[in-house]
Formats: structure tokens, C-alpha cells, sequence
């Protein structure tokens, strides 16, 4: 780690100044650290899994008990269906993505103060933790959906054209989740119980998505306005993707776009003001 510090730092002066702005929300600076970023990204990877039993065969095993979980009590014992898509299917592909948002807000919350003896002894910009925090989840994600492959071939669910759109809706999905956990972040610095609400919010935010339920279950004099939230429209849109199911109204598509977009903007400006006072308060 030291050589990728020297390597970023060897030929200039950081000079730290209380008040001032960071330029471009701390974007501009990243490119000179990013042996620091690989660094770390690979640190986290190995380091994650690492105590466990199973290793890092718990990036599919997660997500694959909890759709089975789910698939037993809302399919088996609930008797709901999501026809055309096969139900453990329909589940899974939203579960693949919620435990990616899940878990990058609730890592969010303790990623600074995990990293503590990082920030008090050398600068870097504080925007490379929570880009590691992202990335590492990323690369869980992309583990995970390994498995939406298997199922639609063991289901004969073949992909749709839509799927050229797939790259769309993971940068969607990218900008809410990152500036939300920005948001956290920072919202952590000063509120360390950040970290004991959190869970319970993105698990009222799984029942209010579907995830585990089809849309038309909700009744029709709600769902306009259930729509409109942007974790929603997301799942519902990655579906929309690969299995051919329709896709949400336009307006809600508009609303999800602009709500993921200020996410992203209030995230870095929120943690760009806080990053000038975090030390003293890690």
C-alpha cells in the first residue's frame, strides 16, 4: 500500500485547507490514486469472505438462500405466481439487485470508521473509500448473477432483444446506490447509530419494491404512486431487460432517472462538505 501512496503522492504538496471546495466534488483528484483504489479493492475482495467457512462462495449463497426463502413462503405457502416468468426466477432477479443495494448502503455506514487508522495517518481523497465500498459490492453482484444465467437456462426462459439495454439500467442502478451510500457516509460521521436504523429502512424499502411480489398484486388505486419509487422501477426495468416483461410508465421511468441522478449529486456534494471536518470526528 505504501508504494501505491508514494507513487500518487511523490511529486507534489497536498495542501489542506479548512472552508475550501473541493474541485469537481472531489472527482478531479481520483485518477492520480488509482493504484491506491486497486489496492484496496483487492484488499476488501480477499479480506471479505476470508473468516467464513464457505469463502467467497457466499456472493452466490446469499442471494440463493434467500430466494429459496422467499420462493417457500410467499410461492409455496402464499401460492403467489408472476406468470409468464417462473416465480424463483422472477424473485431471484430482483433479489440479485436488492442485496447489491442492501449491502452497499449498510457497509456504507461503517466504511469510514472501518478504514479510521487509513484516514488519521495519510491524505488521499476520502471519495476512494466509499468507491472501494461500491466496487467490491459490484464484483459481488456480478458473481451473483451468475445464477439468473442458470435459471433461465434451466427454465427455458430465453433473453429478450431489451437486454442491449442492461448497461443502462446498471448505471442507473449504480447512481442511486452510490449516492445514497455518499449520503450515508456522511450521515455517519456525526451519527454513529446510522449503522442500527439502516437495516431496518432498506427492509421496509424491500417490501416496498418488488422484489419478492409481482406489481400487480399492488392494488391498482396505489400503484401510480408506487411507482415512483426508484429501487421499483429499477427491478422492475432489469426485468424488462433480459426476460421481455413490460416495461414501467414513462413518467415513472423520468422519475426514477431524475431521483437517481440528485441522489448521485446531493451524495457528493454532502460528502465533500463533510470530508473537510470528518477526522475530527473519526
Amino acid at each position: 500500500m505504501t508504494d501505491g501512496l508514494a507513487d500518487a503522492s511523490a511529486d507534489k504538496v497536498i495542501v489542506i485547507k479548512s472552508g475550501t471546495h473541493s474541485r469537481w466534488l472531489g472527482l478531479a483528484d481520483l485518477g492520480t490514486y488509482g493504484s491506491l483504489l486497486r489496492y484496496l479493492v483487492g484488499r476488501d475482495i480477499k479480506g471479505r469472505y476470508r473468516p467464513t467457512s464457505f469463502g467467497h462462495y457466499w456472493m452466490i449463497l446469499r442471494p440463493v438462500l434467500e430466494m429459496l426463502i422467499y420462493v417457500i413462503v410467499f410461492g409455496y405457502v402464499f401460492g403467489i405466481t408472476s406468470q409468464p416468468i417462473p416465480y424463483p426466477l422472477h424473485v431471484y432477479s430482483g433479489i440479485v439487485l436488492f442485496v447489491f443495494f442492501a449491502t452497499s448502503l449498510s457497509t456504507a455506514a461503517n466504511t469510514l470508521t472501518g478504514n479510521r487508522h487509513l484516514l488519521n495517518k495519510i491524505y488521499f481523497p476520502r471519495l476512494v473509500i466509499p468507491l472501494v465500498n461500491i466496487t467490491v459490492n459490484l464484483v459481488d453482484l456480478g458473481a451473483a448473477s451468475t445464477v439468473v444465467l442458470g435459471l433461465m437456462l434451466f427454465y427455458a426462459v430465453p433473453p429478450a432483444l431489451n437486454i442491449l439495454a442492461l448497461p443502462l439500467v446498471l448505471a442507473l442502478l449504480l447512481s442511486l446506490t452510490f449516492g445514497l451510500g455518499l449520503c450515508v457516509a456522511a450521515l455517519s460521521v456525526r451519527h454513529s447509530d446510522t449503522s442500527i436504523w439502516l437495516p431496518l429502512a432498506t427492509r421496509a424499502m424491500l417490501y416496498a419494491s418488488p422484489v419478492t411480489y409481482p406489481v400487480s398484486i399492488v392494488p391498482e388505486a396505489a400503484r401510480f404512486f408506487y411507482m415512483f419509487n426508484p429501487v421499483a422501477v429499477i427491478v422492475e426495468m432489469f426485468r424488462w431487460s433480459l426476460f421481455g416483461t413490460p416495461l414501467p410508465h414513462a413518467l415513472h421511468l423520468a422519475a426514477a432517472v431524475v431521483l437517481s441522478l440528485a441522489a448521485l449529486l446531493l451524495g457528493l456534494i454532502w460528502f465533500t462538505r463533510v470530508e473537510r471536518e470528518m477526522i475530527d470526528f473519526l
